[in-house]
């Protein structure tokens, strides 16, 4: 019995999950995708993807625009980030914060903004894609490794 690697489900779906992933952060950069739905939005955006909540969305809709030389460029390695309402609602009138050079060009600032005039039970999580790339990438691994450990077991039992 050969270790065929080509011939796995497990390899090929990982594969594919990975590319689409890798596909959908590059072109997060290049494109404004919105799909909103009753209770929030999905947006994913300068390489990350935001899931937002809000109760003020009512109407489900889906939009996707070019991005043009205005769009925010973000560092492509950021961290996971979770804002609340409350949380929004007090950076946004806190005048020290916005008195920083760079507030209007962060990541932080545009989860602000999605939540302003919201509920204090609102939130905004930004996820960067290399989170998600490596949250299917690790598991995949380690699942191969498995794999090919336990054929290899099953070799030796038949060789016996």
């Amino acid at each position: 019995m050969k270790l065929a690697l080509h011939r796995s489900i497990t390899f090929w779906s990982g594969i594919l999950v990975m590319g689409f992933i890798c596909w959908a952060w590059r072109d997060s950069y290049k494109h404004w995708t919105f799909l909103e739905f009753k209770g929030g939005q999905v947006t994913p955006y300068s390489g990350s993807i935001f899931l937002v909540r809000q109760k003020a969305v009512v109407d489900s809709s889906f939009t996707r625009t070019e991005a043009g030389p205005f769009m925010q460029r973000f560092d492509h390695f950021l961290w996971p980030t979770f804002i609340t309402g409350a949380q929004a609602a007090s950076r946004f009138n806190d005048k020290d914060w916005w008195e920083k050079s760079d507030a209007d060009e962060t990541l932080e600032y545009e989860m602000i903004m999605m939540l302003v005039g919201g509920r204090p039970n609102d939130w905004a999580l930004s996820m960067p894609y290399w989170s998600l790339l490596c949250a299917v990438a690790l598991p995949w691994s380690a699942l191969l490794l498995w794999r090919a450990r336990r054929r290899k077991r099953l070799v030796g039992l038949d060789r016996q």
